[in-house]
């Protein structure tokens, strides 16, 4: 994957159109792009704030069957069934974009299985967009459901946020339209 802000900006640009952010959220949205670690979304030093690891969480069909010899020494149990799952993915010629167990089965939110490599990154910046949003303080109002309280990891507000950009920008396919900007010389941006 290739860490892009364009996609950031598209992305916050529907969260503003929303309601869930104003136009100075995303001028103080920081981002750190790196090529290894966890990514994260929240607050630092008073503002939003994302680290994107740009290599991350996305498995190809190639590395999926990489899966099939393992499978025999996890333990029966969820994880094996999800490893299955995503094996027999695999042998379709999908790749997998993993999502948490609580709600990996979440049709809209869930794990996403497909060939085009460009979502998983749209889903990754969904992902820790929500994030960021959600740890901002105050009460959204989304789809006629008022939320309180903010930051609380993968709470029902940050899933309700999380789903409204998933659904705009992924599923809607709109990241396909985003050309990538390159990192600048530092590999910490923030997007204006």
């Amino acid at each position: 994957m290739v860490p892009n802000n364009a996609m950031v900006s598209e992305i916050a640009a529907i969260a503003k159109d929303a309601g869930l952010i104003d136009s100075n959220w995303i001028k103080c949205l920081a981002i750190k792009w790196k090529p290894s670690g966890r990514s994260y979304g929240g607050r630092k030093s008073g503002g939003p704030w994302m680290s994107i690891n740009y290599n991350e969480g996305y498995l190809s069909p190639d590395e999926l069957k990489i899966c099939v010899d393992n499978i025999k020494w996890l333990k029966p149990g969820r994880r094996k069934e999800r490893f299955k799952r995503y094996v027999a993915k695999a042998s379709l010629g999908y790749g997998v974009w993993p999502e948490y167990a609580s709600f990996c089965k979440d049709s809209e939110i869930g794990d996403y299985f497909g060939t085009d490599d460009r979502a998983p990154l749209a889903i990754l910046l969904c992902h820790e967009i929500a994030h960021a949003i959600d740890f901002t303080p105050g009460c959204l109002v989304i789809a006629g459901h008022k939320y309180l309280f903010p930051g609380r990891g993968h709470s029902s507000r940050w899933k309700a946020i999380y789903r409204l950009l998933r659904n705009a920008y992924v599923k809607s396919g709109k990241y396909n339209n985003t050309t990538g900007l390159p990192l600048s010389d530092n590999n910490y941006m923030e997007v204006a």
